[in-house]
């Protein structure tokens, strides 16, 4: 039984902690990974990893380090079972380990070295590991410098002592003491030593309502009583000190319901999306507020670190719950929380825009899971010429004292960057229904001379006659082989039912306005392999490596 001795030391009865009855199989070359911070006797750092069906355990004194001198002592204890990955909580006196515990970080780990068989490492002594977490990541190496051989992990109690070490890579460094400088749980926000007093965050909260004489909630927390408040959009920036600023983020709008111990999230169209973003729910579920409504994004990102839009709709057409699972460890999709509309038995709704943020930001302490949408007064040029720069999608203009108003009358303003970028046009799709000559190009960029990345299609903007015009340029260059690279996990798919291309070097280029969400949300509907005749997609080629301006996609 490979719990068999973490339920000797424990009762059922008597700790919170799980006891894990159903272990699961994990995969040989990684799985899920969690560092828990526990103040028991000693103050530790407990790594963990899941294999065999169990999280493989080890206590850290000092906890892990991103600078590669240090080689950090690593205690094996006793297998975990895979649900301990989730908890935090205060492990009662007279209980082993008692004491309190978050969640630190967690995320999913690969085994680099040997590549397929991580149990086998942990067995020989020596395992080499990439992290994917909110703090760790990059390369790390687990060593077995004494005690007993874990061939045999079910003999004697006996501890074998291991190294924790980071490898050299472009997450290591000497000057950041993580475990310092990042000390709150990436699930609740909280800090170790705010575990004992968490209930008394609520009660300060409760008591500035009454103080400030909000209205008490006529209905139950139901999506249909907290219509969306909408910003409309204009052309140009509104300044004064009467507004604050937010970054407009290409996610999906998310309304947050937590009634005790039941968490639900709605989207506009008011359809529940609680199963798609299981880790938001779980973080929602570990702050210490049994009662309250949020409004935010969920938001995902591309490799770069930037928010895409395109990066969550693998999660949004999602139904399968087992690849809900992985992608929520593998690419987890914070929720920015940016109003209160609701706590306790109080309607925040009415208060002035600045006070339901003043009181949003003593609940959500923007690490991990669950952030705090932060805002910007004075200068607001200077703040939308900013988030321009950095190639995101917008500004959210909100008068300070508004109150939350659903649709677009409520003092919400929508501004745009506008994002212009040059793309080859590397094929087109066949027309359908009442279109003629093409139905929509496939573009392209250059990571590198010669290596074309598909970045999606354009399908509109084209009267009759730019239609016949261009399908005549394209058709005459029909060559036979595609021009984009092979797709990666995450990008988008690149039809391939048909395919022609241009002779070599000869292509069309042209400057795209980005596409708005709709358009975007399209491009994951391409055609797919093995439709009907003519359906597929037509290629062409074209000439060197395009320059950018402004965004990365449409």
């Amino acid at each position: 039984m490979p719990l068999e001795e973490y339920r000797r030391k424990r009762s059922a009865e008597r700790t919170p902690e799980p006891f894990g009855e159903s272990p699961r199989v994990g995969g040989r070359s990684g799985g899920m990974f969690v560092v828990q911070k526990h103040a028991a006797t000693r103050l530790h750092y407990d790594f963990r990893l899941e294999m065999e069906g169990v999280l493989r355990s080890w206590a850290i004194p000092k906890g892990p380090s991103l600078n590669p001198a240090d080689k950090r002592l690593a205690v094996m204890v006793e297998d975990h079972p895979i649900e301990y990955g989730d908890f935090e909580g205060i492990i009662p006196e007279g209980i082993y380990g008692a004491g309190e515990v978050i969640v630190w970080d967690r995320g999913v780990y690969r085994v680099t070295d040997p590549p397929d068989d991580v149990a086998g490492a942990v067995r020989a002594g020596k395992l080499d590991i990439e992290l994917f977490g909110f703090k760790l990541r990059g390369g790390y190496a687990v060593v077995r410098t004494s005690g007993r051989n874990p061939h045999s992990r079910q003999a004697g109690n006996e501890k074998s002592q291991w190294l924790l070490i980071k490898r050299h890579d472009g997450f290591a460094s000497a000057d950041i003491d993580i475990v310092e400088s990042r000390p709150r749980s990436v699930l609740s926000g909280l800090m170790l030593q705010e575990l004992p007093g968490a209930s008394g965050l609520a009660t300060g909260i409760v008591a500035e309502l009454q103080r400030l004489r909000a209205p008490q909630l006529k209905g139950p927390l139901a999506p249909a009583q907290f219509p969306f408040a909408l910003a409309r959009l204009v052309n140009e920036l509104v300044e004064g000190a009467e507004w604050l600023y937010e970054i407009k983020y290409d996610g999906v709008r998310a309304l947050a319901i937590r009634d005790g111990s039941a968490v639900r999230i709605f989207g506009r169209s008011g359809l529940e999306a609680t199963a798609n973003y299981p880790e938001v729910v779980l973080a929602l579920s570990k702050l210490p507020f049994a009662r309250f409504v949020l409004d935010g994004e969920i938001i995902g990102f591309d490799p770069d670190g930037r928010p895409s839009f395109q990066a969550l709709q693998r999660r949004i057409q999602a139904h399968d719950r087992g690849q809900i699972a992985t992608m929520a460890l593998a690419h987890p999709a914070p929720y920015y929380v940016f109003d209160l509309l609701a706590f306790d038995r109080f309607d925040l709704r009415g208060l002035a825009l600045e006070t339901r943020k003043d009181l949003l930001r003593r609940m959500i302490r923007d690490e991990g899971l669950l952030r705090y949408s932060d805002f910007h007064t004075g200068d607001g040029r200077a703040f939308y010429d900013a988030v321009a720069e950095l190639g995101l999608e917008g500004v959210i203009a909100k008068r300070v004292n508004s109150p939350y108003q659903a649709g677009r009358g409520g003092g919400w303003l929508k501004i745009k960057c506008p994002r212009v970028g040059q793309f080859v046009i590397g094929g087109w799709t066949e027309p359908g229904g009442s279109r003629t000559h093409f139905g929509a190009l496939l573009a392209g960029q250059y990571e590198a001379p010669g290596v074309l990345r598909f970045v999606g299609r354009v399908g509109t903007g084209f009267d009759d006659e730019r239609l016949r015009t261009i399908a005549a340029k394209l058709r005459e260059r029909a060559i036979d082989a595609s021009p984009f690279r092979r797709r990666r996990e995450g990008e988008p798919v690149i039809p391939s039912s048909r395919r022609a291309f241009l002779q070599a070097g000869v292509g069309v280029r042209g400057a795209i306005h980005r596409m708005d969400r709709r358009r975007r949300a399209a491009q994951s509907k391409l055609p797919r392999p093995g439709g009907r005749r003519g359906s597929g997609p037509m290629w062409i080629s074209g000439p060197g490596r395009t320059r950018r301006r402004g965004g990365k996609r449409f």
